[in-house]
């Protein structure tokens, strides 16, 4: 049965969802989140290891259309199905009916696959081509992190409703975990819409978005480097609430049996249009060293790139990857100093910079946007193509792949958890322009 909702179009969508997000632990912890375009006084959701749902939790609430349940004290590697609460669904034989599975148990050291998408921007179909390529090209991703902006505006529900329009293919299939950005969280009110909209175990949500969760035999950390909308009094770094966090989830995981992984938005090491700040190495280099991390993914720049630090360290260094060509426009001022006002920090030779082959990049030498001697001593490789990047994580191995929209294979290389045989070599695959 087709029914009219009445959606003059993206901007108007109100029918959110169903989407996914783990709780701390992914093999116990399901939140499971929708919106409908009616309003209700009730919520429920029904459950259970059988399409017939036999489980059911239901809620009095204040009048919304937002709704969502946390499921706790599941099984790991299981598949649920659930039906929810949205009113228009009742409308149409039969109910549908969704599904997802959770994680292994933690600390398993089981093969499982993520993909990292930041600056996604979505507009125009950008999102819906970015996820279509992430299930053509890593069809068994368990779960998508993103590395911040989302949306090009935080504040405007349009931008939401386009975002999660485009999603409708995906968003009850893929596990979505979040990084805030300083376009869908620059402000108080921004900040407020995304954790009214991403229901994440954040530890403080009115200090930040940041939590950590475990899938496997590893630990994820988000961080909040907008510190609840604050970006402009912190510079992107976070706070002294999420750094004391941060060390106790580090002393808490690392240098054990987990890889231990670490997202933000605002970026560590890039050429790109931002440049590198002195802060960042002294706010985590250290604390990121001592504790072994095996990476650092961020966006705020529209490129790809990857920076192997520490490469000649016993424990094998960490990884530093810019991952912010999920959609937003591509970083075009790096190749062309005429597209904006002031000298660029780095200026590209071309859609992509190689360290080794292109040398030192000129453009802006101002004190405290460029580190030259991280890009002597670490860059790997860098490009301005639209893409995703995708894991495999098999025990103490790791394989990371960047596809291109049109299933192109840009980078390729396989290593090791650090301190467990991690060493430097050039990537197995990088495309070259």
């Amino acid at each position: 049965m087709n029914i009219d909702y009445g959606w003059r179009g993206p901007g108007d969508f109100r029918r959110w969802g169903p989407y996914l997000s783990f709780g701390n632990s992914a093999a116990t912890e399901m939140r499971v989140s929708w919106q409908s375009k009616f309003h209700s006084m009730t919520q429920w959701i029904q459950y259970g290891e059988t399409k017939d749902c036999p489980l059911r939790c239901d809620e009095d609430v204040f009048p919304t259309c937002m709704h969502s349940f946390s499921l706790t004290s599941l099984k790991p590697n299981t598949r649920y199905y659930y039906r929810i609460s949205r009113p228009e669904d009742l409308q149409v034989e039969p109910q549908p009916v969704y599904s997802f599975m959770t994680g292994p148990p933690d600390g398993s050291p089981v093969p499982f696959e993520f993909s990292i998408a930041g600056d996604i921007h979505a507009s125009g179909g950008n999102a819906r081509a970015l996820f279509t390529s992430i299930r053509t090209n890593a069809p068994k991703a368990h779960f998508v992190v993103t590395a911040g902006d989302c949306v090009d505006h935080g504040g405007h529900e349009e931008r939401w409703n386009e975002f999660f329009w485009e999603l409708v293919p995906f968003s009850s299939e893929f596990i979505l975990m979040n990084a805030t950005g300083n376009h869908d969280t620059d402000h108080a009110e921004t900040y407020a819409h995304f954790i009214n909209t991403f229901h994440h175990p954040y530890v403080n949500p009115k200090k930040g978005a940041y939590y950590h969760f475990i899938y496997g035999n590893a630990v994820f950390i988000v961080l909040d480097s907008t510190n609840a909308g604050q970006t402009a009094a912190t510079q992107g770094v976070v706070s002294d609430e999420q750094m004391e966090w941060l060390e106790k989830v580090l002393n808490l995981y690392a240098l054990k049996d987990y890889w231990i992984f670490l997202f933000m938005h605002h970026p560590m090491y890039t050429t790109g249009d931002t440049g590198m700040m002195d802060i960042y190495e002294l706010a985590y280099r250290d604390l990121f060293d001592n504790h072994h991390v095996d990476g650092v993914f961020f966006g705020h720049d529209h490129h790809f790139e990857v920076f192997w630090v520490g490469k000649d360290q016993p424990w094998g260094g960490t990884h530093y990857c810019l991952v912010g060509n999920g959609g937003g426009n591509l970083g075009l001022f790096n190749m062309d100093p005429k597209l904006q006002p002031k000298p660029p920090n780095y200026l590209w030779k071309g859609r992509t910079y190689i360290y080794e082959r292109d040398g030192l990049l000129g453009g802006n030498v101002e004190k405290g946007i460029r580190n030259d001697a991280i890009v002597t001593s670490s860059h790997v490789y860098g490009i301005m193509e639209y893409g995703f990047t995708h894991f495999v994580i098999n025990g103490d191995q790791c394989e990371m792949r960047m596809w291109g929209l049109q299933n192109q294979l840009y980078f390729h290389d396989a290593f090791n958890r650090t301190g467990h045989g991690k060493s430097f070599h050039k990537p197995l695959h990088r495309q070259e322009f």
